[in-house]
């Protein structure tokens, strides 16, 4: 699916970009009988992060459901954040050093809990 096909999905022109870029990448690298994607969190970020459009969301949203780590935190989601905000009974948005230390206790296990709060909410962001 080229990238008129990704927006007729409901795709930004930048978004499909981002999509088709990280898809050009692992192509490459399977050419090349190199390891795709590192399950080494550096080498997940070293491999994406030369492309345009992929920043700590993207890459933690990687880790998660591509490569399968426990104990990866999205503090910079929004449906982490305002799951959160309910199962606490903040009144404002969780920042990043609050959504931290509230996830101390769930390690090393942090990517199952933030897959409950997403559920709680009532979806979970799809691989």
């Amino acid at each position: 699916m080229g990238q008129s096909g990704l927006k007729n999905q409901g795709l930004s022109t930048s978004k499909a970009k981002y999509i088709l870029g990280v898809a050009d990448l692992w192509e490459e690298r399977k050419k090349n009988k190199l390891k795709a994607f590192s399950h080494e969190v550096d080498g997940v970020e070293e491999a994406l992060s030369e492309l345009a459009g992929v920043g700590p969301w993207t890459l933690d949203m990687v880790r998660i459901f591509a490569l399968g780590h426990p104990n990866i935190l999205p503090v910079g989601d929004y449906g982490l954040k305002s799951g959160i905000a309910a199962l606490y009974g903040l009144k404002d948005l969780p920042d990043n050093n609050l959504i931290i230390n509230l996830a101390k206790p769930w390690e090393p296990y942090r990517s199952f809990a933030t897959w409950y709060i997403w559920r709680s909410k009532g979806s979970v962001p799809q691989s």
